[in-house]
């Protein structure tokens, strides 16, 4: 864009529900020039597993992406988040339960 001379002023994100946060915050992060929205299919929880990707699975990739919330503000990859004290309570019960698979 910046190539063909063109200012970005707004972005549309479009995620899953549970990776909205994590988008929002890279996106601030890399272009914070930008004024943000995002925007996520109304689902319920219980409607994320499927075949490709069973509950196990996903509840695990949700923990990986919980990890990268807390430490890629470090690593200069994203603006950083408040996390809620249940979510973080709930992060790490996970963990102990084994759901570690996406952990870096």
């Amino acid at each position: 864009m910046a190539s063909k001379q063109i200012t970005v002023r707004s972005g549309l994100i479009v995620s899953k529900t549970y990776l909205g946060r994590r988008a929002m915050a890279t996106a601030q992060r890399q272009w914070p020039e930008v004024d943000w929205y995002i925007d996520s299919p109304a689902m319920p929880f219980e409607q994320y597993p499927t075949t490709d990707v069973p509950l196990e699975r996903m509840i695990a990739l949700m923990v990986g992406d919980t990890q990268r919330l807390l430490t890629y503000p470090d690593q200069g990859f994203q603006v950083p988040v408040t996390m809620p004290d249940q979510v973080l309570r709930a992060y790490e019960y996970l963990i102990a339960q084994g759901y570690t698979t996406y952990l870096q």
